[in-house]
């Protein structure tokens, strides 16, 4: 594969990172909005003048749901349990300073 075809095509892959595509549209229904949470993963490789391929998927892992009184993170299947307390973690993080936040305006 040349120099611009890959290039262009990490080009692409970057595009494709990005906080839309980890998390998804948030919905809001009877009160609660629900965001998903999906992992990403793709690869490629190629050979010297045989051309090249590649491939990804993304598999959704996680709900955030938000009411009114909490923040919860429910898993979805065995890979949204591996990730499950590393979003926890983060969304824990968060509720902490928008509580210190909150604390210091009022």
């Amino acid at each position: 594969m040349d120099a611009v075809k890959l290039k262009a095509m990490l080009n692409t892959f970057s595009q494709m990172l990005t906080a839309q595509s980890i998390f998804g549209k948030p919905v809001t229904h009877a009160g609660k909005t629900i965001i998903p949470v999906c992992a990403i993963g793709f690869g490629f490789g190629s050979g010297k003048d045989v051309g090249g391929g590649g491939g990804g998927g993304v598999l959704p892992v996680a709900l955030i749901i938000i009411d009114k009184s909490d923040v919860r993170i429910e898993p979805l299947g065995p890979a949204g349990v591996l990730i499950d307390n590393l979003i926890e973690r983060l969304f824990e993080g968060v509720k902490s300073i928008v509580e210190k936040k909150g604390k210091k305006s009022a």
